[in-house]
């Protein structure tokens, strides 16, 4: 229930998206982020941006009042892209310089950035998905010349 007051997308002892999200009401992405940075202010780096990727993601799941939804249902409305939009401005003045401090934080800007991409949210994110397709298309197509190689 704390997390339905708070419009928390994590745990407060985790870095990761909660598997559920009781919705009450929104609380702007930098409000919250700004709150949560004041209450664990020992967080590393790695969780800081897990926990500012799960809020952004947070903003096009489904939502009723009162009611709570699964982490993997995405309802991507104008409503809840216009919130993901304006909290992403915030990220980016944010958390810009932390996305490449270390490997846990690539790995999970990239996992954002393929988030971003597969579902439309962003040019960085289609840019990213775009790059990542080319890539698993080419590594497919050398594979499989290497298995021809061996018929000949």
């Amino acid at each position: 229930m704390l997390r339905a007051l708070t419009y928390s997308a994590c745990d407060g002892n985790r870095a990761t998206r909660s598997t559920h999200s009781p919705f009450l009401f929104r609380v702007s992405f930098d409000v919250l982020m700004t709150a949560l940075e004041e209450a664990f202010p020992s967080l590393t780096s790695e969780e800081l941006l897990a926990k500012a990727h799960a809020q952004l993601i947070l903003e096009v799941q489904c939502k009723e009042i009162g009611w709570t939804h699964t982490a993997w249902e995405y309802d991507l409305s104008k409503d809840n892209k216009y919130w993901f939009h304006q909290g992403y401005k915030n990220y980016v003045r944010r958390y810009n310089d932390l996305r490449y401090q270390s490997c846990i934080c690539q790995k999970e800007t990239k996992n954002f950035l393929h988030f971003c991409g597969i579902n439309d949210l962003t040019l960085e994110g289609r840019i990213y998905y775009f790059l990542f397709r080319i890539q698993s298309r080419t590594r497919n197509f050398f594979k499989q010349t290497t298995k021809m190689k061996k018929y000949f």
